[in-house]
């Protein structure tokens, strides 16, 4: 998803990291997990968490894209990681269940922000594993990866430069991925029929579809 952080918000961010305290990232994964992270992450207690996180998810929630995609019911607090050269994070499946005591949230979705431009670091792309092939993803300062959090990925070495991004996971209104696509391309189809031609009968009977698969299928 493009441009779900606009300039003035990285901007913003990047001021708030810029004096955060940083610390390391192996805190936050499980144990199986400790042997293969090798990052760092904005610590919970930096005071200026708050507001970046804040940041954030407010952007999120005015992302019609992601809206539309994701259908988020829950969101998890953002995690601010950033790898150095030498940094990687090995081959693993995201935890079924955020377990943060303010908020459980059954991770449905996983997410990656990119902070930083693919100029300012070598190396370091997200890989996901789909059906046997391998997605390579190193997308411009701004835009989003989402995806699945069942699948495998992983995070190659950055070789130079810095990576920054923000991750995080959220429960969906409709769990069931396969539904999820359905409907957004019943949403696509049904706005651009809008943009087109207007409100005309073909436009009503997507919109008839589209909000009752919605009802059909949403769990709260």
């Amino acid at each position: 998803i493009h441009n779900v952080l606009a300039s003035r918000e990285l901007d913003e961010l990047d001021r708030l990291l810029e004096r955060g305290k940083f610390t390391d990232g192996r805190k936050s994964a499980g144990g199986a997990g400790q042997s293969i992270k090798n990052s760092l992450q904005l610590d919970q207690q930096d005071p200026n968490g708050p507001n970046a996180n804040q940041l954030v998810k407010n952007a999120l929630m005015n992302s019609d894209a992601f809206k539309s995609y994701a259908f988020p019911y829950k969101v998890s607090d953002i995690t601010f990681s950033r790898y150095l050269t030498g940094m990687a994070y090995g081959e693993h499946t995201d935890n079924a269940i955020n377990w943060d005591p303010r908020q459980v949230i059954r991770s449905d979705m996983s997410f990656t922000i990119f902070l930083s431009s693919p100029a300012d670091y070598a190396g370091g792309e997200l890989i996901i594993k789909i059906l046997g092939d391998e997605k390579q993803v190193r997308f411009d300062r701004g835009d989003m990866a989402i995806y699945p959090s069942g699948l495998v990925h992983r995070v190659n070495t950055v070789t130079s430069g810095c990576r920054n991004v923000a991750i995080g996971w959220l429960q969906s209104l409709i769990p069931e991925q396969e539904r999820r696509e359905i409907l957004h391309a019943v949403y696509q189809v049904r706005n651009q029929i809008l943009v087109d031609a207007g409100r005309t009968e073909h436009f009503m009977h997507l919109d008839f579809a589209y909000s009752n698969l919605q009802r059909m299928w949403t769990q709260v």
